[in-house]
């Protein structure tokens, strides 16, 4: 047996003309009524069985064409009928709501509504709206977080729910904090509006602010549906790499009252998913002779890029000039200039204490100036990153028609997304620089690039490695509550006021990152020439072994008088927490005049109070 569930159904009815014997002659004939109904999972069934559909088809048709024949005979009735519309419901009547929109709005903009959002297996707002031509989305922990619009950022986007303005700020785990205007539309699941409309065209009524654009967001209201609505969803996922069950349920209620003049709705959705990232990160990439002398900041020529051969000019990185001492000797000031660079072993035979320059022959020479040529990637290392994230909404409305010009419309919001973030991370350092014993003691045995002058292949000594954990715990809470009021004053004067208030309050009371070093060490491979995207990196050393890291922090390594690094990596133990708020407090009052079919005068207030406060520690 196979049970088939009809997720989007439609339905259309067709009025046929039949005629019954007995009828008064030339007498209109009585309308009567064919129902098809129609889904998706139909639809599907039509890709593998094509003629059961095509049949049915053709005998509903057929039915329909030989009814007026057969009734011949029947009674007649004299009394004329009007033909009903053809009405059509559901997931059609949003795209044609959608339509509609487009088609009658005097600015550029696009839409989609209750039924498109809340049928797309979409994991939040965002990825709904990357659905609209010319919207793309920016990604975090693999759910979608920001928009751009036609190329322009979040930051030149602003955002109105329930017509007032608004602002959710989330964090990006170990990526920072978002303290900028971008709207984090990860906050929100999509089941939660029912109207999403992009103006990618600005109007006078319309704040300014938004180069990219103006996204209007709706939830649902009471008298969006004919009386009592309930509906439910619910489904779960299984990531085969977290070995993870991910649920997701949502439902609405919504009813009328007082023949339709009272209506109230609630709405909710609760999701939960777990995720796990494994990749490579090269943590950007920098040129190999990066501030050295043939690049523009060259204001410290010669302390970077890698160890060069013995002898050969100009040496890097240079000697120490007359006023850069080494410890113990000469002032305090010249002891600790340039972070003490005259107390790193640094001479025309040494790229560093211990630490003696290559042998300068053909084959050095030309690693070196491969790679010093060549575009490098800064820390390549491999991540592992585990996203806990949980996600609840809450919507409510209540609507009242005082009288038929009269709506009141009260609206309610609600959302709160946490995130936990565990991220380890093993790689070695291509870029610190000479305080930190970093890139100037490396030696460049071998090196290939490819014809964009990137670095393909290489093998290093004296390469420092590290691993990195973090722990991250983040959340975020969104509150709006909003009243408005529209009147229509008579057939050509309307008014429309809204006041409300809306909060967004993020905190991220743990960020701690631990990380554990192991330096100089020879035979370090990196090869990128069968997949840049996941370079093979071979490591000298096991890296599973507790014992092959250390901890050098602070005693356990050189350091200045004013405490900074002399010569040597130091690892960290780094605590961050963040705080961010933001708060809209808005009113505006729009009066809009149909001065005759084809012009329509607009005028208004608006007030907008707006809050922000952070916090980092």
């Amino acid at each position: 047996m196979r049970v088939t569930l009809l997720a989007y159904a439609s339905r259309m009815t067709i009025g046929v003309i039949r005629s019954h014997p007995g009828d008064a002659p030339r007498a209109r004939p009585r309308l009567q009524h064919i129902t098809f109904q129609w889904s998706t999972a139909m639809m599907d069934r039509v890709r593998h069985r094509r003629k059961t559909p095509v049949t049915v088809l053709a005998a509903g048709i057929a039915t329909a064409l030989v009814a007026p024949a057969m009734a011949q005979d029947a009674p007649q009735d004299a009394r004329a009928v009007d033909l009903d519309a053809v009405t059509v419901t559901g997931y059609r009547e949003s795209l044609q709501k959608s339509l509609d929109e487009k088609r009658y709005s005097v600015e550029q903009v696009d839409a989609i509504f209750a039924e498109d959002i809340g049928k797309f297996p979409d994991q939040n707002l965002a990825e709904s709206m990357q659905r609209i031509a010319g919207i793309s989305i920016d990604r975090e922990g693999g759910e979608g977080q920001r928009i751009s619009v036609r190329g322009l950022g979040s930051d030149f986007t602003r955002v109105r729910l329930n017509g007032l303005e608004a602002l959710a700020t989330a964090g990006s785990g170990s990526a920072g904090v978002n303290r900028s205007r971008g709207f984090d539309f990860n906050t929100f699941a999509s089941e939660l509006f029912s109207q999403v409309k992009v103006n990618k065209t600005q109007s006078a009524q319309m704040d300014e602010g938004s180069l990219g654009s103006t996204v209007d967001l709706r939830g649902s209201r009471p008298f969006d549906f004919k009386g009592f609505r309930a509906s439910a969803s619910a489904q779960v996922g299984y990531n085969e790499l977290s070995e993870e069950n991910d649920p997701r349920v949502s439902g609405l209620i919504s009813n009328t009252w007082a023949d339709g003049r009272v209506g109230a709705l609630l709405s909710a959705s609760y999701s939960q998913r777990t995720i796990f990232e494994e990749g490579y990160n090269p943590v950007r990439w920098e040129h190999g002779n990066h501030r050295n002398s043939n690049q523009s900041n060259a204001a410290n020529n010669g302390i970077y890029g890698f160890c060069s051969p013995a002898g050969y000019n100009p040496q890097t990185p240079r000697n120490p000039l007359a006023n850069e001492t080494r410890p113990g000797v000469g002032s305090q000031a010249n002891q600790d200039r340039n972070n003490g660079y005259g107390g790193y072993g640094i001479d025309a035979a040494n790229c560093g204490t211990g630490l003696p320059r290559p042998a300068a022959t053909p084959e050095n020479i030309a690693a070196y100036e491969t790679a010093t040529n060549a575009w490098i990637p800064r820390y390549p290392r491999y991540v592992r990153t585990q996203h806990d994230i949980e996600r609840l909404g809450v919507t409510g409305a209540f609507q009242f028609r005082i009288s038929d010009d009269t709506l009141l419309s009260i609206d309610g919001l609600y959302s709160k997304l946490e995130k936990d973030q565990r991220e380890d991370s093993l790689g070695a350092n291509l870029h610190r620089a000479a305080n930190l014993g970093g890139k100037t003691q490396i030696v460049v045995r071998e090196a290939q690039v490819d014809d964009r002058n990137r670095l393909q292949y290489a093998v290093f000594d004296n390469v420092d490695f590290r691993t990195e954990s973090s722990q991250i715990e983040e959340s975020t809470e969104f509150k709006q509550f909003s009243l408005q009021l529209e009147h229509r004053f008579n057939d050509a004067v309307r008014l429309d006021a809204t006041i409300g208030h809306s909060s967004s309050d993020y905190a991220r009371p743990v960020f701690s990152m631990v990380s554990f070093d192991n330096s100089n060490l020879d035979g370090f491979v990196l090869d990128l020439r069968g997949n840049p995207e996941m370079p093979s990196m071979t490591f000298p050393f096991d890296t599973g072994s507790a014992g092959a890291w250390q901890w050098l922090g602070y005693g356990a390594v050189p350091v200045n008088s004013n405490g900074t690094a002399r010569g040597a990596n130091i690892s960290e133990v780094r605590l961050n927490p963040n705080y961010v708020s933001n708060a809209f407090d808005s009113a505006k009052v729009d009066l809009s005049f149909d001065l005759d079919p084809t012009f329509t005068f607009r005028t208004g207030l608006a007030w907008k109070d707006y809050d922000m406060r952070s916090e980092e520690y």
